[in-house]
Parts: structure tokens; C-alpha cells; sequence
């Protein structure tokens, strides 16, 4: 979150993501998701499982995002010959393949997580183009989130870029320093 905070900052300074459609609210997301939920005729929801559905399919959605993995696939999981039930679940999985994007593009918006990742590929994007002139430093993250990891080696490339691991073990050897 703390990423998503610099990032609109850092957005309404330049007008970095002007052209990107804003990322969906959470409690809008988590009842357009639940009106899906409820929608799926195999599933009888009652409104409260509806609602425990839609969090969790938003946070499979944030995840998938976040790593940057497509649905696509899918459905190869667990080929028709596999249990019924494995089938019965690619079935309500249907709802963040095919739904939940046709919800989102009535929405004109975007996943927060997809959001993210955009607007940090474009702040790499911009800086390797145009480098800052100023000193750039990146401290305190691991670049778990691979559109962090790509931003962090942008600015390790930057003429005055910094990169500030927290936790670093100082007594690696040298093959460990020279591998980082």
C-alpha cells in the first residue's frame, strides 16, 4: 500500500498514469465480485457467502496480478479426466476469467494491483528514457513484487541511483557479493 501512496504522489507530480483508468475501489470491487458470486447458478450463495467468496477471489486476483500471471492456462490445471469437483471449481473460477474483466471494462477501471504494477513499469520505463538528475534511492524493500524488482534495477542502473536492502548480511562471501 505504502507503494500504492508514492506512486499517486508521484503520479500527480509528472502525470505519470494520466492514460491509465483508475483502479477499482475495494468495497465496489468486492460487490460487483459478490453479484458475480451470486449470479453463478451452480453456486446458491447466500449473501454473506457471497461476500466471504468475493474477498477471497480479490485477493486471487491481487495475487495473480501482483506476479504477473495470466488465467489463460487455467483450465489446463486439472484436465476434464480429473475429479468432478476440480471441474465444478474451474467452472466457478469462470467468474475471474471471463466476468470479473467484462466488470471491470463496464467499470472503466482497473485491479489495484494491476494498477500498480502499471504505474511502476511506466516509472522504470520513463527513468531508463530519461534519467533523473538527481540522486534516486530506493530503501527498505526486497522487491518481492516483480514490477518493484524491475523498478529497484532501474534505478541500480541510474547514474545517481541507490538501492538499500534492509537486512543485508555483510559478512557474505565473495562469490554471495558478486552473485548480488
Amino acid at each position: 500500500e505504502d507503494e500504492l501512496i508514492f506512486a499517486a504522489e508521484d503520479e500527480a507530480a509528472d502525470g505519470l498514469g494520466a492514460d491509465l483508468p483508475p483502479a477499482i475501489g475495494e468495497l465496489r470491487r468486492i460487490l460487483l465480485l459478490a453479484r458475480l458470486v451470486r449470479a453463478d447458478p451452480t453456486r446458491h450463495a447466500a449473501a454473506d457467502q457471497a461476500a466471504g467468496l468475493a474477498r477471497e477471489l480479490a485477493r486471487l486476483l491481487d495475487h495473480a496480478e501482483t506476479e504477473r500471471l495470466d488465467f489463460a492456462h487455467l483450465g489446463k490445471l486439472a484436465p476434464e479426466e480429473f475429479a468432478v469437483h476440480w471441474q465444478k471449481t474451474l467452472e466457478f473460477l469462470r467468474i475471474v476469467t471471463e466476468a470479473w474483466p467484462k466488470a471491470l471494462a463496464e467499470e472503466g477501471r482497473l485491479g489495484p494491483a494491476d494498477r500498480r504494477n502499471r504505474l511502476l513499469i511506466a516509472r522504470a520505463q520513463l527513468w531508463r528514457a530519461a534519467p533523473p538528475p538527481g540522486l534516486v534511492a530506493a530503501a527498505g524493500t526486497t522487491g518481492s513484487v516483480p514490477a518493484t524488482a524491475d523498478l529497484l534495477e532501474t534505478i541500480l542502473r541510474l547514474p545517481r541511483g541507490i538501492l538499500v536492502l534492509p537486512g543485508l548480511d555483510r559478512e557474505l562471501d565473495d562469490a554471495a557479493w558478486n552473485a548480488l
